[in-house]
This record gives structure tokens, sequence and C-alpha cells, in this order.
């Protein structure tokens, strides 16, 4: 399931949490339902974000050994 689903599925088991005529068995089953989810999701954002960083500092790096290998060639 990607993040979207996961956001979605969070979304659902909330307003179905919000229903007054849920039982307290099916509101218990939805909350660690809800919970698993959202710790989920985190992980993906987690994932995400060290994606986001290799790559950044991938970019950094290929530019500075440009810049470099230009000021070189410039002398």
């Amino acid at each position: 399931m990607d993040f979207e689903d996961r956001i979605k599925r969070i979304k659902e088991i909330l307003d179905s949490l919000n229903n007054a005529d849920l039982s307290l068995k099916d509101g218990m089953e939805l909350y660690k339902e809800g919970i698993k989810e959202i710790s989920e999701a985190q992980k993906m954002l987690e994932e995400a974000k060290i994606l986001y960083n290799e790559i950044k500092d991938s970019t950094k790096e290929t530019n500075i050994k440009s810049v470099d290998k230009s000021h070189q060639e410039g002398n």
C-alpha cells in the first residue's frame, strides 16, 4: 500500500471511530488498525526523508566537483 492509500485509510478509520453506533470491540479493532497504518506511514516518510537527503547530498557533491573542475580549467 502506498503512502496516499494509507492516509486515505487512516481518514476512513477516523470517520468510523466517530460513529456513535460503533461497538467497543469494532472500535478497538479499528483503533489498532489505525495505529498500525500511522506507524507504517511514518516509516514511509522517514524512508523518503533519508532518500531525499541522499539525493540532495549527492547532487551537492556533483555540483562541487563541477565547480572545482571548471575552476581548475579556467586557470
